[in-house]
């Protein structure tokens, strides 16, 4: 089903579809950004500098997919998802990125801040 057969022309209609869509992007972005920001607190300098396990890096990167793909599956319609809009991905990545900044910057204030 396409996006112009899920909108409704009825405002009541519309609800439980932008409430679906809203939930799906909390889902999918809440994921990403924490499973991803083990990366930024497993360590407590540079996380570039600092390479992380195989294992954890493979089941980060596992659930950060799962929960991607997972709109796009079968099991999409039971748990009430629906695919995500291209645009969306642009959205996750900058507000990932930023996230995992933001994470990054604040650790760095902690850490200075515990050593004096």
């Amino acid at each position: 089903m396409n996006i112009h057969q899920e909108i409704a022309t009825d405002a009541a209609e519309c609800i439980p579809y932008a409430f679906r869509m809203c939930f799906i992007h909390w889902f999918v972005e809440s994921l990403a950004t924490q499973t991803l920001v083990l990366f930024i607190i497993r360590t407590a300098g540079n996380p570039l500098r600092s390479r992380p396990t195989r294992p954890l890096t493979i089941t980060t990167l596992l659930i950060v997919c799962v929960g991607i793909i997972l709109p796009f599956t079968p099991l999409a319609d039971a748990l009430g998802f629906a695919p995500l809009p291209g645009l969306y991905f642009l959205f996750l990545a900058a507000m990932s990125i930023t996230y995992l900044l933001l994470v990054e910057v604040v650790k760095r204030w902690l850490m200075r801040r515990l050593v004096n």
